[in-house]
């Protein structure tokens, strides 16, 4: 009896902590963040009906159905309580089948729907043992592999739905002195002066030992296109990578040359992913190590954070009349 009990109390508590994190969740997405550290939600919710937030609404209501529908079982032993049990838990398993088959489709990784999935199979679990069918676990994992292997087999152009690769708009690449703990993008426009202000600091900085730098470019016009060319073709630019752009956004005059076609390129490459992400503004910072990824964004933002973190000496105030 003592066991029917923990599995009861377990099956209830595990059903309102999912609640509890998706709910979380939306209210951190609320404020542009999100407890899932990865991109893979948002590039899934993105191709869905109802998009933003709808994955999170959906496992609320399956869970507190779940929950009331367990609970009433539990209380009456009703038959048709049991089979709404076994249709809502097997339904769950297909879906996430599709879903986490769909994002290894994609090559991304969710560390929140992987933690869902793992959820749903002790969900099953603890069921199984309730109601003492234990081949009722082995059904379920059959399903939610059946749903995943079908969704694989399925031939489609990926190209249509894969996200923008972030590495595909770099164009300064700044190495680690050591090996990197951190690698950090930085999305900057050669026209904003809080972009100034983080490229001056970093220009500062004598050398960096635990974090590589990748450098993307918003803009787009003639010019923009000519100045990183100028940029790109600097012999200096390896030995004072900040320090060369630098130079070149203060340039009042630029020889004209012929653009460098992978500048043009990079900065669609880069405005689509930029677009896509729902960025709003710059400098942006996307700093990843590990599964850990943060997105700071504001100049004076950035410096805290990376002062915080160790990967400068000092930040600067620029001051200006």
């Amino acid at each position: 009896m003592a066991s029917k009990r923990f599995v009861i109390y377990s099956f209830l508590l595990f059903c309102l902590l999912w609640i509890i994190i998706l709910m979380a969740d939306i209210i951190f997405i609320m404020h542009g963040k999100s407890i899932c550290p990865t991109n893979a939600c948002k590039v899934a919710e993105t191709y869905v009906i109802g998009g933003k937030n709808i994955f999170q609404i959906a496992g609320i209501i399956f869970l507190a159905s779940l929950f009331i529908l367990f609970f009433i079982y539990v209380k009456k032993n009703l038959t048709i309580f049991k089979n709404l049990l076994y249709l809502s838990i097997l339904s769950a398993l297909s879906f996430d089948g599709v879903l986490i088959g769909y994002l290894y489709k994609m090559q991304t990784f969710c560390v929140l729907c992987i933690a869902f999935a793992l959820s749903l199979i002790l969900i099953l679990t603890l069921f199984s043992i309730y109601v003492n069918k234990k081949n009722f676990i082995l059904f379920g994992l059959g399903i939610w592999i059946s749903s995943f292997i079908a969704l694989n087999l399925l031939k489609f152009d990926i190209t249509t739905i894969k996200p923008p690769n972030l590495s595909s708009s770099v164009m300064v690449l700044v190495k680690a002195k050591n090996r990197p703990d951190y690698r950090a993008d930085l999305f900057v426009s050669l026209h904003c002066i809080h972009c100034f202000d983080v490229l001056y600091n970093l220009a500062k900085q004598k050398t960096f030992d635990n974090i590589e730098w990748r450098i993307h470019f918003l803009g787009g016009s003639k010019g923009d296109v000519i100045r990183i060319s100028h940029i790109l073709k600097d012999p200096n630019l390896k030995k004072d990578p900040f320090g060369t752009i630098i130079k070149f956004i203060l340039a009042k005059k630029i020889k004209e040359i012929e653009p460098l076609e992978e500048v043009k390129r990079k900065l669609d490459e880069s405005r689509k992913y930029f677009v896509y992400q729902g960025f709003g503004g710059i400098p942006l910072l996307i700093v990843k190590s590990g599964w850990y990824e943060i997105k700071v964004m504001g100049d004076k933002q950035i410096g805290k954070f990376l002062l915080e973190k160790g990967l400068v000496d000092k930040w600067y105030l620029i001051q200006r009349k």
